[in-house]
């Protein structure tokens, strides 16, 4: 990843936010899309939230002990095998899920999976989550889940995160696209309105699932969820399209990434605070999760 000067930052700030105004005048669309985000803005103001990674340190927490709180849940993670409440929000920004086919069985057992728990039918409560992807994936979910898919709200993510992006938490305009959906979700809630967020399975560890998937070793110790045949398939797939100097560079931007929202974090008076058990992130408050309940 580049780093520029603080001489330099000013220009950098204003090229990201002239190039964000030409990107959303040519995708009418999208812009369309996120406008719809603006009634949402606040709407948990002043509330706590917890953010629940797929790092496997979640199965060290009682996630019962979470009842009556609002959760938010990840990509293919279902949180509810591990036995939390259904989430209120779910965040998938991994464009990958996006670009599968009917014709590969690993594909299609995830397009299952999502469509599972992103309907109605997945909800122990019928009360499915609000999805939130991106807008230049406007149908996908939708497609891959039969429409069976209960709330789509999008956000626009264009240009990979650099330093010298100016971090928003307003989903009406273009955010920067983190290399981790713990990231989006934590925009997510700020725009929400949430002023303690609290992560739990924030291990941060998928540099080593993509280096037990570069050995042809299952990556099922790397994921709080059991990794059945059909996902281990997936993820070699997935992990075929790019090289590992890809995600060696990937993973820098994420632990440079959670040090800006951190700092972000603090300057706008939100409490963001990591509850995992176990983690590699040190730019971000510790705490435990019995001590918050």
């Amino acid at each position: 990843m580049k780093t520029y000067t603080a001489a330099l930052q000013p220009i950098r700030k204003a090229f990201w936010h002239a190039r964000s105004s030409r990107y959303l005048a040519s995708h009418p669309a999208e812009r369309q899309a996120i406008k719809l985000n603006l009634p949402l803005r606040g709407t948990h103001q002043g509330e706590r939230c917890f953010i629940l990674g797929n790092g496997p340190s979640l199965l060290d927490e009682d996630l019962t002990l979470l009842n009556g709180e609002t959760l938010f849940s990840v990509n293919n993670l279902d949180a509810q095998e591990l036995g939390a409440p259904p989430p209120r929000y779910h965040v998938i920004s991994d464009r990958r899920f996006f670009s599968m086919g009917s014709d590969s069985v690993a594909d299609r057992a995830m397009a299952s999976r999502l469509a599972h728990i992103t309907s109605r039918e997945g909800v122990a409560s019928g009360q499915p989550p609000t999805t939130f992807v991106p807008s230049s994936e406007i149908g996908k979910l939708e497609e891959l889940s039969g429409a069976r898919v209960h709330d789509v709200r999008y956000f626009c993510n264009p240009y990979y995160f650099s330093d010298y992006y100016q971090i928003s938490d307003n989903l009406s305009r273009v955010i920067p696209r983190f290399s981790s959906v713990i990231q989006h979700c934590i925009v997510v809630a700020i725009h929400l309105g949430f002023r303690q967020i609290y992560l739990l399975g924030c291990d941060t560890t998928n540099i080593v699932a993509n280096v037990q998937t570069a050995m042809e070793e299952s990556a099922d110790s790397s994921y709080a969820y059991s990794v059945s045949p059909e996902t281990d398939q997936w993820l070699r797939n997935q992990y075929r399209k790019r090289d590992m100097e890809r995600c060696a560079e990937s993973y820098l931007e994420v632990l440079m990434a959670f040090r800006f929202l951190s700092s972000y974090c603090q300057s706008r008076g939100v409490e963001l605070v990591n509850c995992s058990s176990r983690t590699v992130v040190d730019s971000i408050v510790r705490a435990r999760l019995r001590d918050l309940l």
